[in-house]
């Protein structure tokens, strides 16, 4: 399987807490790459992770359904998930989805 083109992700730190910037639409196989992106920073113990949506395009499904599950395992240790910077079309998805209550939205 080939990484899509159009797809990228790109991890920073600001003040010490790790931002996972995500471009592209956000499918099932972003969904996958952000889970693992993600689990990676968590191997030195739980620490809140922003992920940044501002170059989001699309937020399909599957990107809903691993945003939430990766809010459950952050915040069962005591760490959260903030969205930073999602567009008008993702947050439309969160508000339809009834999912934009669980997140922490920081606006760009």
């Amino acid at each position: 399987m080939m990484d899509d083109p159009i797809f990228d992700l790109e991890t920073i730190r600001d003040d010490g807490v790790p931002v996972v910037i995500v471009r592209g639409d956000l499918d099932d196989t972003g969904a996958s790459r952000l889970d693992t992106t993600v689990r990676a920073l968590q191997t030195d113990g739980p620490t809140s992770v922003v992920v940044d949506l501002v170059a989001t395009g699309i937020l399909e499904s599957g990107g809903v359904d691993m945003l939430i599950r990766l809010h459950s395992r952050l915040h069962a240790t005591g760490a959260e998930l903030v969205l930073q910077g999602p567009s008008r079309t993702v947050m439309a998805v969160l508000h339809v989805t009834g999912t934009a209550r669980l997140f922490t939205i920081r606006r760009s």
